[in-house]
């Protein structure tokens, strides 16, 4: 609501109700992920840095191909964890009149006068991705499993 509301008094335009939700989603989650892709990389054993120095592998080489791989490992369910979350938060830009699933879901309410069966049809849609999602942080987990 800052960015859509606030932010025209300051910059002296109006944002789009789409673009003030991605602006919004894209830095709240880039702190999280940020935060999480930091965690794991600290996590990493500093004998596996201090191996590859040892070797002369220069720095970026040694973080694309010895620490970024172990630290992927360790931060993907935080990840997952961080998009399914952001699929469920996503409901919020319904106050700012993005059409949503539940903006649609108010609407039919509103229209029919019923609102029970549109917000159990909008919970199952988010269910159903939510599910989805963590089917394939699991498929991925699994694979880089096998990898090791």
């Amino acid at each position: 609501m800052i960015i859509y509301y606030g932010a025209p008094q300051i910059i002296g335009f109006e944002i789009s109700s789409y673009t003030a939700a991605v602006v919004s989603f894209s830095l709240n989650s880039a702190a999280y992920i940020s935060e999480i892709i930091r965690a794991g990389i600290l996590a990493v054993d500093k004998g596996q840095k201090e191996a590859a120095m040892a070797l002369g592998v220069p720095g970026n080489r040694m973080m694309r191909d010895i620490i970024l791989p172990q630290a992927l490992k360790n931060i993907l369910p935080a990840l997952m964890n961080e998009f399914i979350t952001l699929t469920k938060e996503s409901a919020i830009v319904t106050v700012i009149a993005v059409d949503d699933i539940m903006r649609r879901a108010y609407i039919v309410g509103g229209e029919q006068y019923r609102f029970f069966e549109p917000f159990i049809l909008a919970g199952l849609i988010y269910y159903l991705m939510v599910i989805s999602l963590t089917m394939i942080g699991k498929v991925v987990e699994r694979r880089l499993r096998q990898s090791d």
